[in-house]
């Protein structure tokens, strides 16, 4: 369970065509009123796998900031909010049970299991 002011962060291994990532950032964006994703530029490009993080909760999150941490850090990284999340997510649906996510562009083995997240009370979410 979240705290109504909690954060709640997700770290996905993925590859082009980001089609986990997307399905899983559309759940997120259902479920929690703010949520951004942040990505080396070089995985968001297609160039290689890597880890796309997804961050997300009831209250703004500090944009600003997390923009200049990302992109002055050891590790540069992108991040996406708003209409660049949206078109990151592009057409893909919330998932609604295990089936509707889709394996890692990183390889044909599933990585990890996840179970989508569900609407449990007013913002309770939970991931196993």
């Amino acid at each position: 369970a979240l705290d109504p002011g909690g954060l709640y962060l997700c770290n996905l291994s993925d590859a082009t065509p980001f089609a986990m990532s997307q399905v899983v950032a559309a759940a997120v964006r259902e479920v929690f009123d703010h949520s951004v994703l942040l990505a080396e530029p070089p995985v968001l490009r297609g160039r290689r796998s890597g880890n796309l993080v997804i961050a997300a909760g009831a209250r703004a999150l500090p944009l600003d900031s997390l923009v200049r941490r990302a992109s002055s850090g050891p590790v540069r990284a992108r991040v996406l909010a708003g209409d660049n999340l949206d078109q990151f997510i592009g057409s893909a649906l919330p998932a609604a049970a295990d089936g509707d996510i889709p394996e890692s562009g990183e390889s044909l083995a599933a990585l990890a299991t996840v179970t989508p997240i569900s609407r449990v009370g007013s913002r309770d979410c939970h991931l196993t």
